[in-house]
């Protein structure tokens, strides 16, 4: 992931649970979708916890009012993100932090 631009965020979800490809599952994590991958972070940190570029032929515009099951297919494999109820603004260092790369929003890419 080039980290030295601004990248284009497509989607982010916060707070979420994951499901990655190696079947483990992370829990209150921020998540998002960009031009350059899938970045998901556990903590604050320079770098994602995990980072795939995405497969854009394989991943259709996750439904808006969809919170339990948005697929996201990436190189490394499929990515499920699961909304998490309760109090977004508790209980982790993630609450107000945002990578220094995040830059515009923008609609999700047309295939």
């Amino acid at each position: 992931m080039d980290l030295t631009r601004q990248v284009v965020v497509y989607r982010s979800w916060w707070p979420a649970s994951v499901l990655l490809p190696d079947k483990k599952t992370r829990h209150r994590c921020r998540v998002y979708v960009t031009d350059q991958g899938l970045a998901i972070y556990e903590r604050p940190a320079d770098s994602p916890h995990f980072f795939s570029p995405m497969d854009w032929a394989a991943t259709p515009e996750p439904h808006s009012r969809r919170h339990v099951g948005i697929d996201l297919a990436t190189r490394a494999g499929l990515v499920v993100v699961t909304l998490t109820g309760g109090a977004p603004c508790c209980g982790t260092a993630l609450r107000g932090w945002r990578p220094s790369w995040v830059g515009i929003e923008q609609a999700w890419p047309k295939q």
